[in-house]
């Protein structure tokens, strides 16, 4: 497995240095190399946020406070997006990003860097080294506007479930039909909280899919420990 080049590294701490509201996109590679906590470790240190993709959530956690995962309004105002472990590289325009922003690569395959999307900058690793030798080299640093442009979009995005449910209750009540907005709500309060006779919500693995079904109970589906949403 490929360890970074240390210019790499610090050519990439640079980077986020200068930037005031970066973002890493942690992929499928974080969570197969199991670098939750360098990716942690690294983000706590200098407050990045983080979102997650790929199959599986929960390698950082919905319910840490740098977590973008339900942060859609915050996507557009990174100025520097790292992308570790993504596998799957989108063309630019599929991500809700600011066509300037500067954008990182970490991959462990060389002629897959550049794909798809252009890279300022592409660093030949595996996640996880790259995570730690990141992590050991950031300093510390408070975000504070970053962090809370990104708690404010997570409650617009709370506000807008809430409107959901709201509107599928009644829509329940008058048709005898229930929505999908009710179930992905009573689905979070059964397994997410704890109460009302749920399972430990540390012990618990969801999947959802479906087009009509699966937008909804996604919306409330959370990740808060490796690979508990699917």
């Amino acid at each position: 497995r490929a360890h970074p080049a240390p210019k790499d590294v610090a050519a990439a701490i640079a980077m986020i240095a200068k930037s005031e509201r970066p973002m890493l996109i942690a992929g499928q590679g974080v969570f197969q190399r199991k670098a939750w906590d360098a990716l942690k470790k690294a983000a706590d240190k200098n407050d990045l946020v983080v979102v997650e993709t790929g199959p599986s959530r929960g390698h950082f956690g919905d319910d840490h406070r740098l977590s973008a995962n339900t942060a859609e309004n915050a996507l557009m105002s990174a100025d520097l997006v790292v992308f570790i472990g993504q596998y799957c590289m989108p063309s630019p325009g599929e991500f809700r990003f600011n066509p300037d922003v500067k954008t990182v690569r970490v991959h462990p395959v060389q002629e897959d860097l550049g794909r798809n999307w252009p890279l300022d900058l592409g660093i030949v690793s595996d996640e996880a080294f790259f995570l730690e030798a990141l992590a050991d080299g950031l300093p510390q640093r408070k975000r504070d506007t970053w962090t809370a442009e990104v708690a404010k979009a997570r409650k617009a995005f709370d506000d807008v479930n809430a409107d959901l449910y709201a509107k599928g209750l009644k829509y329940s009540a008058d048709t005898n039909h229930l929505h999908p907005a009710v179930i992905g709500q009573e689905i979070q309060n059964f397994f997410f909280t704890g109460k009302n006779g749920g399972p430990d919500p540390k012990q618990t693995v969801h999947a959802s899919g479906g087009w009509t079904i699966g937008r909804f109970s996604a919306r409330w589906l959370r990740g808060n420990h490796p690979g508990q949403a699917i």
